[in-house]
């Protein structure tokens, strides 16, 4: 029969099927005591209800019952029926074999065995073998390492186990789900993270559904530094390169007086020279020493501080520049090096000094960015802080600046003006300046009380006053009107000169057609004035002037401007003018073109303004006793430019003044038809 809460097993070992063999033929032959079908092998599960029956027996009227081993009170017969005293437990003992006596009156009969093998349920939670596991890591171990194991055991054993980390870990995991082996998930740096710390937990089922039970463990993973880094220099900034972590310094700065022997450590920029070790989790000794620019020893560096100091004065000049070596004092193999630059200034026998310990200055609450500190509420004058320096002739240095100390609000200019960098509340505020001789390193510094008033004048960097601009427009008016003026004088003179040019340049023009325009004309031929005819002075000859000088206004004239022509023209002295007159009248007949058009040469007293003609007229005033001959000086200049004004003024003042001098002089000249007449 089957009991609530019990299962016939659906296999049966050897043992009990002999057992059902023997107590079937005993039972047929006493059929007054027996158990249910059935009920020979009874499969109890652990943790069953205490009390709970097993089992029933058959009996006739008038059997008595007898329980052999109850194992320790384990079961108990009431009545006919085999009642559970005591919890099953798998892990403690499997199965049960009960003997049941059956006796009637005084006959004895053999005895009832039932076999009660007890089931194995989820009763149990997985156990770790400690509670806490400490484990150590190499910081350069390789990613995907195993590093350690927690495993746990269940004495239900009924299946395989399940791991997890609690909370997941972004450096290391478990191999997988059932293998609680911890590795590597990501590259360590003991300078980013020393110790992990978390939870793993074990689970004897997948899900959580119940019967499930757990258990936790905490898991210390402890990195180690590794001596894989050289001393740093500090201070220093630190940059990852691929895998690997460098920390870069940019070197040290310091003064130097030259033929001056500094006493004590060499103060230095931006802090004392010290190395410390890369790897922070060893923090090896450092040594130091001067590698290289240590001229003449005079300098000395302290091997486990690297404090540099001074063994003798300064006899170089600078920059001198040290390079300095930090390395490990048990790995040598470690070691950086870095760079001590030195200026080396001159000797200042006086630092500068402010004229006043102390300034006061004003400035209105509603002064934007950038204004000026002026003198004082009254004035619009900016507010100055000097510093003079004695070694200098006129106190002025130009190494000095100035920078304010302490406080943001305002800046200085290189001039020394004061200016706000940022609104500031009312009231007075004070501020300290220092001036620096930027090559002695000496310096000065002063107190300035700065009033900050509700409202003023505002003066902001870089604007003028009305005043200013009233002075700068004045003076750019008077600058303009001296321009115009001397422009206009060049115009004059300009002027005055072309109009005397132009008659010159007339006059060569004329020679140049005689020389080389009509055929037949022989180079040389003159042209006198009747009106200016001497014949009492039939020998006379050219003027001892112009004899000494033939070539003085040709030779004014610059070369450049000259052009070759085929035929030389040929400066000759006119002659009596009636042997001219008797000439002009046989070349007036036969003066002709090659084209026959007709040339007509007229002389003439008055200047003839006639369009398409050129004329050279002639003085009246002047005294045919004077003796002066007219020369035609020829021009190599274009013939038919008759306006080009920059030709003809590219002869010398001195030209001009010479044709004054001689005014007495007379031109001979004649008019002829333009290119288009010819």
């Amino acid at each position: 029969m089957t009991r609530p809460g019990l299962r016939t097993p659906g296999t049966l070992i050897p043992a009990a099927l002999l057992l059902l063999t023997l107590l079937g033929q005993c039972q047929a032959q006493q059929t007054f005591c027996q158990l249910p079908p059935g009920d020979q092998v009874i499969q109890l599960p652990e943790n069953t209800a205490l009390d709970a029956v097993i089992t029933t027996i058959i009996v006739q009227e008038g059997v008595a019952l007898t329980l052999g081993d109850d194992f320790g009170g384990t079961f108990a017969l009431t009545g006919p029926r085999v009642v559970l005293k005591i919890g099953l437990d798998y892990e403690t003992l499997k199965d049960y074999r009960l003997e049941i006596g059956c006796a009637k009156e005084a006959e004895t009969v053999a005895a009832i065995s039932v076999l009660i093998v007890v089931g194995n349920i989820n009763d149990n939670p997985p156990v770790f073998e400690k509670m806490t596991y400490e484990l150590a890591v190499n910081e350069l171990v390789a990613v995907e390492t195993e590093v350690g194991r927690v495993t746990a055991t269940d004495l239900d054993g009924l299946g395989s186990l399940y791991y997890r980390i609690v909370p997941p870990q972004e450096y290391f995991d478990l191999q997988n789900i059932n293998l609680p082996a911890i590795k590597v998930k990501k590259r360590l740096d003991y300078d980013t993270i020393k110790k992990v710390e978390f939870t793993v937990v074990v689970q004897d089922t997948q899900t959580s559904a119940p019967p499930s039970f757990s258990a936790t463990t905490t898991v210390i993973i402890n990195i180690l530094d590794i001596d894989n880094r050289p001393p740093w220099f500090q201070p220093c900034v630190e940059t990852d390169i691929n895998l690997a972590k460098v920390c870069i310094n940019s070197g040290y700065q310091g003064k130097v007086t030259a033929t001056q022997q500094e006493t004590g450590t060499l103060p230095l920029q931006p802090g004392r020279l010290h190395a410390m070790d890369g790897d922070k989790g060893l923090e090896a000794a450092i040594s130091y020493r001067l590698l290289s620019g240590n001229v003449n020893d005079i300098f000395a560096i302290n091997p486990n501080t690297g404090d540099i100091t001074m063994q003798k004065p300064v006899d170089v000049a600078g920059p001198i520049v040290l390079t300095v070596m930090a390395y490990q004092t048990t790995n040598p193999d470690q070691f950086a090096t870095t760079t001590v630059v030195l200026e080396v200034k001159k000797m200042s026998l006086h630092p500068p000094r402010f004229d006043k310990d102390a300034y006061e200055g004003y400035i209105s609450l509603d002064a934007g960015v950038d204004s000026l500190v002026l003198e004082g509420k009254d004035s619009s004058k900016p507010l100055r802080v000097q510093a003079t320096d004695q070694d200098f002739a006129d106190g002025v240095n130009p190494d000095v600046t100035y920078e304010v100390q302490d406080n943001s609000d305002f800046t200085i200019t290189e001039q020394g003006f004061i200016l706000m960098t940022r609104s500031v509340p009312a009231g007075p505020l004070s501020i300290q300046v220092r001036a620096v001789d930027a090559v002695s390193g000496q310096e000065d510094v002063a107190a300035v009380q700065v009033e900050v008033a509700p409202e003023g004048p505002r003066v902001q960097a870089g604007a003028y006053r009305t005043e200013d601009m009233a002075a700068l427009g004045a003076s750019l008016g008077v600058l303009l009107l001296i321009c115009l003026l001397f422009i206009t004088l060049m115009a004059v003179h300009i002027k005055n000169h072309k109009t005397d040019w132009k008659k010159l340049k007339e006059v060569s023009h004329f020679h140049n057609n005689l020389a080389g325009v009509a055929p037949g004309l022989k180079s040389g031929v003159q042209y006198s004035n009747e009106g200016f005819q001497n014949t009492g002075d039939s020998g006379s000859t050219r003027s001892s002037r112009y004899s000494d000088e033939p070539d003085l206004m040709m030779d004014k004239v610059k070369p450049s401007k000259a052009r070759a022509v085929e035929a030389p023209v040929t400066r000759s002295v006119a002659p009596q003018l009636g042997m001219v007159l008797s000439d002009a009248s046989s070349l007036a007949e036969s003066s002709t073109s090659e084209g026959g058009k007709e040339v007509k040469p007229i002389l003439t007293k008055e200047r003839k303004d006639d369009e398409g003609y050129k004329a050279v007229w002639f003085k009246t005033d002047i005294d045919p006793n004077a003796k002066e001959e007219v020369t035609i000086i020829p021009e190599r200049a274009e013939q038919d430019d008759d306006d080009d004004v920059d030709d003809v003024n590219e002869v010398d003042d001195d030209a001009d003044d010479e044709d004054n001098e001689d005014n007495d002089d007379a031109s001979v000249g004649g008019y002829y038809p333009q290119t288009s007449d010819l």
